[in-house]
């Protein structure tokens, strides 16, 4: 009740003043937030009619234009007959058709007919402005509808509605992309990823075409548009390689190098690049890894409290198997645990996964988190990510207390969070093609074999036989345990041959058992054609294993 005094005295001082964009859509915000928050008392006090009384002006805006009425819910004639002789004039009708939007979606009841006013308005100035559709106005007119379809209160059909409405205003922009700013094909990017529409799918060459305008562009970008750009691609798996625009970007990283660069407020931009990358599977220059991490820890250090962006930084760092130093990791810990920020429950299991591949993961605090999971439903990412963790904290020794500790934290695990996935299920032809070389070898071979405690399954096991003086773990690694040199295409230069750090952490928890591991690589194995090659292939990688194994296990002199 206060603030909706507030902002009426506010809105008896302004009276007919006239007000830039930027003002009137903060008093604007205002309005909406109290309606949101008191909706008897907004009704009563209705300050939203002292905006019929304003005129929405621009700085710097010639009095002759000055004659666009700023008004709550106008009528469709009325705003459909406000003129339009500039493409700004297109652009500000824009803006305000997308407010009253908004405003008219705090009533989920009323959001159907609101989308279908904003459709008719772009559909209307389609047909009639065409002209006036400039690079700006068109990706306004995207982002508006990116921000108002994909809103939870908007069926389906409608959605569906404002994605034909999307193709039309991408075409308006690709006619004049030439002319666009950083701000507006940035903006593009993102509203095409939220729409979930793929330019070159509209027309081929377009993902090409909106590179291009970045590039050209690049020196106005801003932390924002980059990761908007990286997080389409990645959203889309668009080719981040079309006309240079990754190298562009790396380019661009780099120049975050300057201590004039502010790491806190551009905390979730740092996040977004990052968990890009991963996302994308693509490998990261080690320099460009390390600039992020520490402009991250950086921000930090100053305040700023951002824990979902940082869970997805971490996670990140642990997909593309980069380990932040171990001050910067109690640093990220500390402001988690600190954070006044409401957290999400798989930010928790996100953190535990990520600890447990740097190694940083103790019992103290996968208890701790046990703690604050209790009772919790977890998706089945969650779940996989919490027995990840619980994998790395296994004792070597069973006979001591500490491996009873640990026994006792995963029958908790276990029983709060079954697995619900078959592992007799995931035999890939793969597997069961490296399986059958091996009995024809004369191996006694066993797959899907339970690693003694449950929480992992390897592909291929090799006990200790009288071919074999160790047991070994044959993990047949497809394409999704490595990541790209270059990009995720078939037919890339440099196809996916580093592993990532999933398959990094499952190798050294395998070690750590007692295991000798023996990994099948994808673009190996796909490289044998015929039966022969297969057996020569494995009797080569097993005499490997086994002579290092027995080298190892020499007493030392």
């Amino acid at each position: 009740m206060l603030a909706l005094k507030g902002v009426r005295s506010l809105l008896r001082d302004v009276g007919t003043v006239r007000l830039s964009a930027v003002a009137h859509a903060a008093l604007f915000s205002s309005c909406k937030a109290c309606r949101a928050v008191d909706q008897t008392s907004w009704q009563q006090e209705a300050p939203m009619q002292h905006f019929g009384v304003m005129e929405f002006v621009e700085p710097h805006t010639p009095k002759s234009v000055r004659r666009t009425p700023w008004v709550h819910n106008p009528s469709e004639v009325d705003i459909l007959s406000w003129p339009i002789h500039e493409p700004k004039h297109l652009s500000r009708r824009i803006m305000i058709a997308r407010t009253n939007a908004m405003a008219a979606m705090l009533d989920p009841a009323a959001a159907p007919a609101a989308m279908d006013t904003f459709l008719r308005y772009l559909g209307y100035w389609s047909e009639k402005h065409q002209d006036k559709f400039n690079p700006i106005a068109s990706s306004l007119a995207l982002l508006s509808l990116a921000r108002l379809a994909t809103r939870p209160e908007v069926p389906a059909s409608h959605q569906n509605k404002a994605l034909s409405a999307a193709a039309v205003m991408l075409k308006h922009f690709m006619s004049r992309a030439p002319r666009a700013n950083q701000h507006s094909t940035a903006n593009v990017f993102w509203a095409c990823a939220r729409l979930r529409l793929r330019p070159d799918d509209l027309q081929p060459g377009f993902e090409d075409k909106l590179a291009q305008c970045f590039i050209a562009t690049a020196h106005d970008a801003t932390p924002q548009g980059i990761s908007n750009v990286l997080w389409s691609c990645s959203t889309l798996q668009m080719n981040p390689l079309n006309g240079g625009l990754l190298a562009t970007i790396v380019a661009l990283l780099k120049t975050w190098q300057s201590d004039s660069f502010n790491g806190a407020s551009n905390m979730q931009s740092l996040a977004v690049v990052m968990t890009a990358f991963a996302t994308m599977r693509l490998h990261i220059d080690a320099s460009v890894a390390e600039l992020l991490l520490r402009k991250f820890y950086e921000g930090t250090l100053q305040g700023a409290d951002e824990p979902q962006g940082l869970s997805n930084l971490l996670w990140a760092c642990a997909s593309l198997g980069f380990c932040p130093p171990h001050h910067m990791t109690c640093q990220f810990m500390h402001s988690y645990r600190t954070s006044q920020q409401p957290y999400l429950v798989q930010h928790e299991t996100i953190i535990l996964y990520s600890l447990a591949v740097f190694g940083a993961l103790t019992t103290e605090y996968f208890k701790d988190t046990l703690h604050k999971l209790h009772g919790q439903q977890l998706d089945p990412p969650s779940v996989s990510q919490l027995y990840i963790a619980l994998q790395a904290l296994r004792p070597l020794d069973s006979e001591s207390p500490t491996h009873k500790d640990w026994l006792q934290m995963a029958h908790s695990v276990q029983q709060q969070w079954p697995l619900t996935t078959d592992p007799l299920g995931k035999q890939s032809p793969f597997e069961l093609k490296i399986y059958s070389t091996l009995l024809n070898m004369g191996y006694e071979a066993i797959t899907t074999f339970d690693s003694d405690d449950g929480l992992h399954f390897i592909d291929i096991a090799l006990l200790p036989q009288k071919k074999l003086p160790c047991k070994v773990a044959i993990e047949a690694d497809g394409i999704s345990h490595f990541l790209y040199e270059d990009y995720r295409l078939q037919n890339a230069p440099h196809p996916a041959t580093r592993q990532d750090g999933r398959t990094l952490f499952r190798n050294s928890v395998l070690r750590k058992q007692g295991w000798v591991v023996l990994t099948v690589p994808w673009y190996e194995w796909h490289g044998l054609v015929t039966q022969e090659q297969k057996i020569l292939y494995l009797k080569r990688k097993l005499k490997q294993i086994v002579n290092e194994y027995r080298q190892a296990s020499k007493p030392a002199m």
